[in-house]
């Protein structure tokens, strides 16, 4: 079983749980906003090495976690398979990062909200 399977409340991603998740990654993510080169930049000019640390936080880096929240949200918000990713993310409850234009938080009051109806 890997982090993407798990139950939201389970535990952390680890890095080795991303490498899994790479090898078998679905072929939407190739079209990705923060797959491109642009987000790439974007983070760059921001102060972030890579546009993964914008989408998967890692606070012992000690980086501004809102600067890195609103980032992701910004290119999110251009992304040709946003619907996609956040299927994805409610289908599959990764427990840190920003999927499909909405934060964990937004995403857990989602499922929240889908259970009550």
């Amino acid at each position: 079983m890997t982090w993407h399977e798990r139950p939201i409340d389970d535990r952390p991603m680890t890095a080795e749980d991303l490498l899994d998740l790479a090898d078998r990654r679905p072929s939407w993510m190739a079209y990705a906003e923060c797959a491109t080169t642009r987000a790439r930049d974007f983070a760059r000019e921001i102060g972030f090495d890579t546009s993964a640390e914008l989408f998967v936080p890692r606070p012992e880096l000690g980086r501004r976690p809102l600067v890195q929240k609103h980032a992701a949200l910004i290119l999110c918000g251009d992304c040709r398979v946003r619907r996609e990713c956040l299927e994805y993310a409610l289908e599959h409850h990764p427990v840190i990062g920003t999927w499909g234009g909405k934060t964990v938080k937004q995403r857990n009051d989602m499922k929240k909200k889908e259970g009550k109806r």
